[in-house]
């Protein structure tokens, strides 16, 4: 068996955090979006543009728990990683595609003026390189390429 140095442990974790981090982040601000859902643009429902629009819509009820099946797919993948790299790696994935869904479905909601800017995306990037390296995604070590380099 290879045991890791201790570098790679350090930066795994710190993977760890950042990705851990960024997951409790958004299910605060997933909160925070429901908590708010209506505190200062509720209108009239002739005027509705979009379920965010409307403080009784069902998607509302639905913020919170994505964010938070997220969390816990988050901390899932990386015990998972440590243990089983490949379950840690599936378990990253289905927290992606879960998170692609919840922002769809955040965006879906809102005004035609609704996109993805750079102070979102950059963060989420950052975030999925972190959760990749706290789940040990890699395909080589440094030192060569395949099982040989496994065995030094």
């Amino acid at each position: 068996m290879v045991q890791a140095s201790y570098p790679r442990i350090a930066i795994r974790l710190t993977g760890a955090l950042v990705y851990l981090g960024g997951a409790v982040a958004w299910m605060l601000v997933s909160y925070v979006a429901d908590v708010l859902r209506c505190d200062d643009n509720c209108l009239a429902p002739e005027y509705w543009s979009g379920w965010q629009d409307n403080p009784n819509a069902w998607q509302w009820e639905w913020v919170v728990p994505l964010a938070l099946a997220g969390a816990v797919l988050a901390a899932m993948a990386v015990v998972a990683g440590w243990f089983n790299r490949s379950l840690g790696i599936g378990l990253l994935g289905v927290h992606a595609t879960l998170f692609v869904a919840n922002v769809v479905f955040l965006i879906s909601g809102a005004d035609d003026s609704a996109r993805l800017d750079s102070e979102f995306v950059v963060p989420v990037l950052l975030v999925a390189a972190a959760g990749a390296v706290a789940v040990g995604l890699r395909t080589r070590s440094l030192g060569g390429h395949g099982a040989a380099s496994a065995q030094r």
